[in-house]
């Protein structure tokens, strides 16, 4: 199992205490089962991802608001 993350290098994403709180929570738990991958995608990857059954769970966090699924998000981002 895979949790991809934009990488850090063009300042889209900080390397903020969210970031890294979840990253070493998501080592903790899931240790070997998890491979974290820091890599540019587009909202086309995460189409076709879900679409090819791929995705187990997506989540958006930030400084200035709570770690949510997707889920609970999903009319507001794809309606």
């Amino acid at each position: 199992m895979q949790l991809v993350t934009a990488p850090l290098g063009d300042k889209v994403i900080l390397d903020g205490v969210t970031r890294r709180s979840i990253l070493q929570l998501s080592k903790e738990r899931l240790g070997d089962e998890l491979e974290i991958v820091e890599r540019e995608f587009t909202m086309e990857d995460i189409v076709e991802a879900v679409a090819e059954g791929r995705v187990v769970e997506a989540f958006a966090a930030g400084t200035a608001v709570s770690s949510d699924s997707l889920n609970n998000q999903q009319k507001r981002l794809f309606c």
